[in-house]
């Protein structure tokens, strides 16, 4: 039965909500720029901060590796929530892993306070048997 974990919403992006962001970056504007570059949502002005934003998103998969011990649980979700979560599992740069394809599934194992990489960005299912 599906269930909404409301912590995995979307960074939210302040002044730039509702496709502002998307629309700033293909433009080049300097603050889309220092966004990369800096690997922060929150140098958006209103933005989430990037701390709050992964505190959030652990918590999140926190109480669903809680709620479900030993069990395989899908958790579909936005790219940014992602990136956190696979950047948080690995330990890398903050943005690393932000740009997963739509509809790609990446497989993180939680033990405890362990978080574990197995895939990322899986699109197999999306062209199988469409070749």
């Amino acid at each position: 039965v599906p269930q909404l974990e409301a912590d995995l919403r979307e960074v939210y992006l302040g002044e730039w909500e509702g496709g502002a962001y998307r629309r700033h970056a293909a433009e080049g504007h300097p603050i889309a720029r220092r966004v990369l570059a800096e690997e922060r949502w929150d140098v958006i002005p209103g933005a989430e901060r990037a701390a709050d934003f992964d505190a959030r998103v652990r918590a999140g998969i926190g109480r669903i590796a809680r709620r479900h011990p030993d069990e395989l649980v899908a958790a579909v979700t936005h790219g940014g929530v992602i990136g956190s979560v696979l950047a948080q599992a690995t330990g890398s740069r903050p943005f690393a892993f932000v740009g997963a394809d739509n509809a790609s599934i990446s497989l993180v194992v939680v033990a405890g306070d362990r978080w574990l990489l197995r895939v990322f960005n899986d699109t197999g299912h999306l062209t199988h048997g469409f070749a």
